[in-house]
């Protein structure tokens, strides 16, 4: 099983939104091998994403309520359990190579940019936020499809 880890700062927001929009279009695709989950780098364990995170979900017929989501931290195990990292903010992926061993080599930002933070603003926000990581995920899914195949088939891969 191939593993993606989001991450952002608190857990509430952008990470959880990447999470389950990431793994509604790997449902989507019929892929089985690749699974998505999300931590923050200062994440408060077990509290629920965000209002307007929540309702964006909903509003996609998509769950972030607690239990069936709840934040967590960034941890060694999580670091060691992941197949790739992939960061909200360049400010996240130092934190994460500085902080945590055998990081740096799985740790990528989201399409080598930084995601807005929509924190405290309007639901109106978020939905504009995971629009911006909509295409992004897409091309990340794509390129750990064909990634995968490439180990699957011996040959070398540069992405990871």
């Amino acid at each position: 099983m191939y593993k993606v880890l989001f991450i952002c700062t608190g857990n509430s927001c952008r990470s959880p939104m990447a999470e389950i929009w990431f793994n509604k279009i790997l449902k989507d695709s019929n892929i089985t091998n690749i699974v998505s989950s999300s931590a923050g780098i200062y994440a408060c364990d077990y509290t629920s994403a965000s209002t307007q995170a929540q309702e964006v979900a909903r509003t996609l017929g998509l769950n972030l309520r607690f239990p069936h989501f709840f934040s967590r931290s960034i941890s060694q195990t999580l670091v060691d359990q992941s197949s790739i990292i992939v960061c909200m903010e360049h400010y996240h992926m130092k934190y994460i190579i500085n902080k945590f061993k055998n990081a740096y080599k799985k740790t990528i930002t989201l399409n080598d940019r930084d995601i807005p933070d929509p924190s405290g603003k309007s639901t109106y926000e978020y939905m504009e936020t995971l629009s911006l990581m909509k295409i992004d995920l897409e091309s990340l899914k794509q390129s750990l499809i064909y990634n995968i195949e490439l180990k699957k088939n011996k040959e070398y891969s540069t992405f990871f």
